[in-house]
């Protein structure tokens, strides 16, 4: 079965939802909305924009419609995102912008506090190294696509590694659990 949980916020139509993750303590969905699919190029189809700005949405579990759970200037293009294992922090990054920023996440579900945990990240320049997928293992270290062939390791805002990979990684998926990243 399927259901459509989001595709406008305040009479206006998304821009272009991209990566999601849901909390488990609340059931809340939680999920990035850049402009990426409104593109005329291999990931889009070009469309003007309707909102004039993009920004991370809450979906709570007895809502029908989502909420912006960023400021509207928070973001130029909102992309990966994840929880902390405890899902007290939110994780999410702005591949235009090359930074990786952290939310505490309240018991009721919403956002405060944003910092920059790490910046400079990639290029900026789509498709040619931008911060993109991004998983937190159980030990709380934040996996994020980077540059074409690097997948990096933040914590505490520090590099700890890379993984060198054979093409540009879009996502991480279940990121390694008990693997120690190397130098570099």
């Amino acid at each position: 079965m399927r259901e459509l949980l989001a595709y406008h916020h305040g009479g206006h139509y998304l821009n272009s939802p991209n990566d999601v993750v849901v909390r488990r303590a609340g059931g809340e969905i939680y999920f990035t909305d850049p402009d990426y699919g409104r593109w005329n190029d291999w990931i889009g189809q070009e469309r003007t924009r309707d909102l004039d700005f993009r920004a991370i949405y809450r979906v709570p579990h007895e809502a029908a419609r989502p909420s912006c759970s960023s400021a509207r200037d928070e973001f130029d293009q909102p992309n990966g995102l994840c929880f902390s294992p405890d899902e007290s922090l939110l994780y999410v990054n702005d591949s235009a912008r090359c930074h990786v920023k952290v939310f505490d996440v309240a018991t009721d579900g919403t956002l405060s506090g944003s910092a920059v945990l790490h910046a400079g990240i990639g290029t900026g320049v789509p498709r040619s190294g931008n911060v993109d997928g991004m998983e937190c293992d159980e030990r709380g270290n934040v996996w994020v696509t980077g540059d074409r062939r690097r997948m990096g390791d933040l914590a505490r805002g520090e590099r700890l590694g890379v993984i060198a990979t054979r093409r540009w990684p879009g996502a991480c998926a279940g990121a390694a659990k008990n693997s120690a990243p190397s130098s570099s």
